[in-house]
């Protein structure tokens, strides 16, 4: 496979935002009220170059245009990216249709929380569905991981961690696969008439 992996660029939020959603569908729906909702959010944030939804943290894989993409957040850039998520908030949803997003937001880190510091999470991980099982994702994966090696400093070893839905037996599989492990699992109450959020795993890589 001629697989090109490269940094995302602002160019990408078209594929790049649908390929986000389709991370998590259910939850995004339960934050933004609905599947056209969330794509308008997600195209916009992406096109900014900060926070967890900008392009700045984005890896995209590319085979005649973009079919797969992942991120890393650096816990110790939690606050920082919480402040640009809220101005892209604002920014899309206006000054006042922002904060009832922003409080599901809230409620969904209580089961996909952010990393903290010495953690660095891979976010967003998707392929086109027509063309997984073909070793796309562990590209991807492998690729955040080197970059994880190279944020990692000799006195500041980072820890790579994830989130799988508790469902999603194939994805955990392929995590198990790269040497991740489940820490814990958050279950979830989460629900409206839009969508809900699953429980969740957490997975580290020690």
């Amino acid at each position: 496979t001629d697989l090109e992996i490269r940094p995302a660029r602002p160019g990408d939020a078209g594929v790049a935002s649908r390929l986000i959603y389709q991370s998590g569908p259910d939850a995004f729906r339960f934050v933004f009220g609905s599947e056209s909702e969330a794509l308008r959010f997600l195209e916009y944030a992406f096109e900014h170059k900060e926070g967890e939804f900008g392009y700045g943290c984005h890896t995209v894989g590319l085979l005649d245009g973009v079919v797969a993409i992942g991120a890393l957040l650096d816990g110790r850039e939690t606050l920082k990216n919480t402040i640009a998520a809220v101005k892209q908030f604002v920014g899309c949803f206006g000054p006042l249709g922002w904060i009832p997003v922003a409080v599901r937001g809230l409620r969904t880190e209580a089961v996909i929380q952010p990393p903290k510091k010495g953690e660095v999470a891979l976010v967003h991980i998707t392929v086109e569905e027509s063309l997984r099982g073909k070793g796309i994702g562990k590209a991807i994966i492998a690729r955040l991981l080197e970059e994880v090696n190279r944020m990692s400093t000799a006195g500041a070893q980072l820890l790579p961690v994830l989130d799988v839905a508790a469902h999603n037996a194939g994805a955990e599989h392929v995590y198990t696969s790269l040497g991740f492990r489940v820490q814990t699992e958050r279950m979830s109450k989460l629900r409206n008439a839009a969508g809900h959020v699953p429980a969740h795993k957490r997975m580290i890589r020690a």
